[in-house]
């Protein structure tokens, strides 16, 4: 039989062996010590978050027998428990709790010491997909092999490269050159450095990126643009440690960790001669893949909250405006939406951020948004006209996996025309195909 009191001593027991956090919009990340926590706009409370849309007396927190339970106190935006509105609900050990447009991370730890953090500097998201991609990061940023980072554009790689420079501890700085927006010859002077009279224009001697980056972190944008000619150079320096900077036969030593980002797939350009093998094995130590943000919406109104918060003016979202954020397809990723939220709040009059105010396509660029599975595959190659390597990125999977699928598929060593032919017989998408000229 349970009676209050052992019920009581339970809960106290239970207290004494969990840590539960609770952190954001203002409130730094600190163990909760209390059995009932009151959160709201009104000072009485025992938690006063900053923000908007929060009620004077707006929810509170529980240690039940059940667990941890989160109760809306009547509040006129809401609670909100990943994403869904809530009277009452019994938390997980991790969830992203919102009230109003107050966003707050709660954590439920089985240890009497603070757990390691699962975000990474400058990083949002509580997907799966992201707090192994976190995971991946503080596992590899204490070493010094090379990292590879690969998403499509505007998924955040830059920030993943900050991030493991910032948790390696290295002494020296991160260095960061773009190799698709700069031709043969200035690539090669801004990773290897050029001295007085190398080549046209060369009015002074130039320390190389390479150097610039002793003791700290290169990272290497868009690697997949880089001429072969640097490649090889490239190449040489991983190998041996030095440099020449052009115009200069004299060696020099550099230590550097190498990051490296592309959004294109390096395999296809290994096969067509685009990227060479060789630096192709010595940079694939440690791949990172950053999912689209179509693959973790869960995550999107987390990140249009905080990017409203940044800009400041107290603006929230409405419910028509979350759910337009939440079924967009975000082609251009993160960056997109970090754009998208910066127009709204240009054009919002007041505070409420509304559905015409995010200026979203219904159907961006005219690209498709099949379904999943087989009609995904054949109505994308149909849409993209049977180019595969356009068909792997409109579906955000790599160009391998579109061959093992049409060989699966009994599709394999088709023609282009006779792939296109087949994909329309058995797609339902009845776009402008045609025949390729």
């Amino acid at each position: 039989m349970v009676t209050r009191q052992t019920e009581s001593m339970r809960l106290k027991n239970q207290v004494a062996k969990t840590e539960v956090y609770l952190s954001g919009a203002g409130v730094l990340r600190r163990p909760i010590n209390l059995r009932c926590l009151r959160i709201g706009r009104d000072r009485s409370n025992d938690i006063s978050p900053q923000g908007v849309g929060l009620s004077r007396k707006h929810a509170q927190l529980r240690n039940t027998s059940k667990g941890w339970i989160v109760e809306d106190l009547g509040s006129k935006n809401g609670t909100f428990v990943a994403g869904a509105r809530v009277e009452r609900a019994v938390l997980p050990a991790r969830a992203e709790l919102r009230f109003g447009g107050v966003v707050m991370l709660f954590e439920h730890c089985q240890q009497r010491y603070a757990p390691v953090s699962t975000t990474l500097p400058g990083m949002l998201g509580s997907h799966p997909s992201v707090l192994r991609l976190t995971d991946f990061v503080r596992r590899v940023a204490p070493t010094s092999v090379p990292v590879v980072i690969r998403g499509e554009s505007g998924v955040g790689k830059e920030l993943i490269a900050q991030a493991i420079h910032e948790l390696s501890g290295a002494r020296g700085r991160l260095v960061n050159v773009n190799c698709g927006a700069l031709n043969t010859q200035l690539v090669g002077s801004h990773l290897f450095g050029h001295v007085r009279g190398a080549f046209t224009g060369a009015d002074r001697d130039r320390t190389g990126a390479f150097e610039a980056a002793t003791d700290g972190t290169l990272f290497l944008d868009e690697i997949g643009e880089m001429p072969l000619d640097v490649q090889a150079q490239l190449l040489r320096t991983l190998e041996c440690g030095t440099v020449t900077r052009l115009g200069e036969v004299k060696e020099r030593t550099v230590s550097a960790r190498i990051i490296c980002a592309t959004h294109r797939d390096l395999e296809e350009a290994v096969q067509e001669g685009r990227f060479r093998l060789d630096l192709y094995h010595r940079l694939m130590v440690f791949p990172l893949q950053v999912p689209p943000l179509r693959e973790r919406r869960n995550d999107i109104i987390t990140l249009a909250t905080a990017f409203l918060q940044r800009d400041g003016g107290g603006y929230f979202l409405s419910s028509e405006a979350e759910q337009r954020l939440i079924n967009y397809p975000w082609p251009g990723n993160v960056r997109e939406l970090k754009n998208s939220i910066q127009r709204a709040t240009i054009l919002c009059a007041g505070s409420e951020i509304m559905e015409e105010h995010l200026g979203l396509a219904a159907d961006p660029f005219g690209r498709l948004q099949p379904p999943t599975g087989r009609e995904a595959l054949f109505a994308a190659i149909v849409a993209q006209r049977g180019n595969l390597a356009r068909t792997a990125r409109c579906l955000g999977v790599s160009r391998s996996t579109i061959y093992r699928q049409l060989k699966t598929e009994g599709l394999d060593g088709l023609s282009k025309q006779a792939l296109l032919d087949q994909a329309q017989e058995r797609s339902s998408w009845s776009g402008p195909a045609g025949n390729i000229a």
